[in-house]
């Protein structure tokens, strides 16, 4: 979890989370804790990553707002560089190419649905994350 680990939200985080396996966390579990993965480390991120994404898929209403809030995890900054540039880069530098072509594919679909213009901001956010993932050199 996040080096603040003083921080109630990131101690209640932790809590639920250690020594969980990803497969592990229920639908409703996701739900919850919708709003965690900024409060994670990058091993952490990348470890719990997957349940986000299989259980929006599967489950979006349960997901509550973890749907937005994988998107917004993987859209990088607009500004290569700077502090926001480095806390992406750090929670992202440890996935795998296969874990890379999982999010790829997860934000090709999500933005099928999101094309629809309901959600026009997200579906921005998508298409920037997208340009990111979908380029080999990361």
């Amino acid at each position: 979890m996040s080096d603040g680990a003083v921080d109630p939200e990131c101690a209640e985080v932790r809590s639920a989370l250690s020594g969980r396996r990803w497969q592990s966390l229920s639908d409703a579990e996701v739900g919850k804790l919708k709003d965690a993965l900024p409060l994670l480390t990058g091993a952490a991120f990348c470890h719990y990553l997957p349940a986000y994404l299989v259980v929006c898929l599967r489950a979006r209403a349960t997901a509550d707002t973890a749907w937005h809030s994988v998107i917004f995890a993987l859209t990088p900054p607009k500004r290569r560089s700077g502090p926001g540039w480095e806390t992406f880069a750090r929670r992202v530098a440890g996935l795998t190419a296969e874990q890379a072509k999982a999010i790829l594919a997860y934000l090709e679909h999500v933005d099928e649905i999101e094309a629809d213009g309901a959600g026009v901001g997200l579906a921005k956010k998508v298409r920037v994350a997208l340009d990111y993932w979908s380029q080999p050199e990361r």
